[in-house]
Formats: structure tokens, C-alpha cells, sequence
């Protein structure tokens, strides 16, 4: 269907949009884990420096490591708190949505270069829509889709009481 890459593309760049909503949406809440974070990692550098006083020197595991030294394991775990882990978790979450929303962005544009059709079209869409950015509004967002999706759904329409092309019969030719 010749129609598919322009829909493609349109999806790409509305789900790409919509990523980086949701990483702005949670963006104020990654400032503040992270500061959480770095108050936490001072906290557990100094209990683990008073326990490290405090403990014996007969211990022969290393800092930060739940496998002994003298083992011949060679994973290291690393052992945190609960919270810790919940928290650095919401921070890669975050994070997920603003490197997916630059990814599909830029496979979009890729894709929008690699067709003139698709420029054309995008082109157009621009002309009457302004140009769409990554971080544009969901109001300029959402316009920008119905208006494409409006242009799509005419062409289909017109496409369809279009007569379909004459076939070409074939005749016993020379054998």
C-alpha cells in the first residue's frame, strides 16, 4: 500500500512525541531521585566506613562484594537497599523515554528522507501546521495528526471511486 510509510512515519513521529512527554511528565521526579541518591550513597559510604572500623581484621571479603576474595567466582554482587535499587530503577525507566524518543525521531526523519512522497507530505503537513519538534505541545501535536489523517483518509476516498486500472488480457501469442 503506498499509503503505509507516510502512516508509518506519521506513528513514528507521534509515538516519538509522546515519549518525550512522558520523560518531561517524569522529569522533576528524576531531579529529585537523584538528589535521593546521592544523599543515600553518602549514607551507606559511612556506615560502611563505621563498620569497617568497627569489624575485625580477619575478614577477608572485599568492600562491596558478597563473594570472598579467595574464591574463584568471578561475578561480583553487589549488595544495596532495597530503596536504592527501587529508586535507580525509576531513574532508568525515565531515561528509557527520552533515548527511546530521539531514537524513533530519528529512524522517522531517516525514513521521511529515503521517499519523496513522504517529504512532500511532511513538507505540506508543515506548511499548514507549523513544524512539528520533538518536544511541540500535544495541542500542536494532536493537529498536526488530524490534519494528516484528514489528507490520508481524502486520497484513500478518492481512491476508492477511482476506477481500477484496465487489466491486460492476454492472447495465445507466439509459442
Amino acid at each position: 500500500m503506498h499509503m503505509l510509510s507516510r502512516i508509518r512515519n506519521l506513528s513514528s513521529r507521534c509515538q516519538s512525541c509522546l515519549l518525550y512527554h512522558m520523560y518531561n511528565f517524569r522529569s522533576q521526579n528524576a531531579i529529585k531521585s537523584y538528589s535521593m541518591l546521592v544523599n543515600m550513597e553518602s549514607q551507606i559510604q559511612e556506615e560502611r566506613h563505621q563498620s569497617q572500623n568497627g569489624a575485625s581484621a580477619t575478614t577477608s571479603s572485599s568492600p562491596g562484594s558478597s563473594v570472598h576474595s579467595n574464591s574463584n567466582q568471578s561475578v561480583t554482587y553487589v549488595t544495596m537497599p532495597s530503596k536504592v535499587y527501587d529508586v535507580q530503577k525509576q531513574q532508568l525507566k525515565t531515561l528509557h523515554h527520552l533515548m527511546w524518543a530521539h531514537r524513533v525521531w530519528q529512524d522517522a526523519a531517516k525514513r521521511a528522507d529515503s521517499s519523496t512522497l513522504d517529504m512532500a507530505f511532511i513538507s505540506g503537513l508543515e506548511k499548514v501546521c507549523g513544524q512539528l519538534f520533538l518536544d511541540a505541545p500535544l495541542e500542536k501535536l494532536c493537529a498536526y495528526m488530524l490534519t494528516a489523517i484528514t489528507w490520508l483518509r481524502a486520497e484513500y476516498e478518492r481512491e476508492k471511486v477511482r476506477a481500477p486500472p484496465p487489466t491486460v488480457k492476454r492472447t495465445g501469442g507466439v509459442s
